[in-house]
């Protein structure tokens, strides 16, 4: 994780949370290619390994970040949406990598497995990019423009839309330690990073 200033935005601070667990994905990702693993594991588990995707980072944290966070961000002047519109692009080359991951266990062509290593290698890559770029720069530029009540305001619309997302983060750390289990790819330790 990059060095940031501690934040004071609840809101702010969650996200990050969600970012500490998406740099677990990602090492795990990054890994299972490493180890060749990609090479020879069953096509449903590579989808397994994929829908992490889809499971948490965008039905959790991008509806938190985009559909919300930002949403207000903009709402309320706290940012043009121009400012964003960096971020919302590196969100969808992200989807993108992870719909070439898709299509390439459904496809099972010469070569499948090898698209699906170069895409999720991107994924590892544009999502990194994306977390250290929004933690140095939007995250505290946002800190210092938003106030308390915008902060309940983003909470309570988060908690009536998606419920206890500390729930969805458990459920889906507990996803990648029995994805790392079943994979045979010992995690690193907490802060530990490569």
């Amino acid at each position: 994780m990059s060095a940031v200033a501690p934040l004071h935005s609840r809101v702010l601070r969650d996200l990050l949370e969600d970012h500490e667990l998406i740099r677990r994905y990602l090492r795990l990702l990054e890994r299972a290619v490493a180890a060749d693993v990609v090479a020879h594991a069953d096509a449903d588990l590579l989808e397994r390994l994929r829908r992490f995707v889809e499971d948490f980072i965008d039905a959790v944290h991008h509806v938190k970040e985009d559909v919300i966070f930002f949403h207000e961000v903009v709402a309320r002047h706290v940012a043009p949406e121009s400012r964003l519109q960096e971020t919302l692009d590196e969100h969808e080359v992200g989807f993108l990598h992870a719909d070439g991951m898709r299509m390439a266990i459904l496809d099972r062509r010469p070569g499948w497995r090898t698209a699906y290593a170069w895409n999720a290698m991107g994924l590892v890559r544009t999502i990194r990019h994306h977390l250290e770029r929004e933690e140095s720069d939007l995250f505290p530029a946002f800190d210092a423009a938003i106030g308390v009540s915008f902060d309940e305001i983003v909470t309570a619309q988060i908690e009536r839309k998606l419920g206890d997302v500390d729930v969805a983060r458990k459920e889906s750390r507990d996803e990648l330690i029995d994805l790392a289990r079943i994979l045979r790819i010992e995690e690193e330790r907490e802060g530990e990073e490569r």
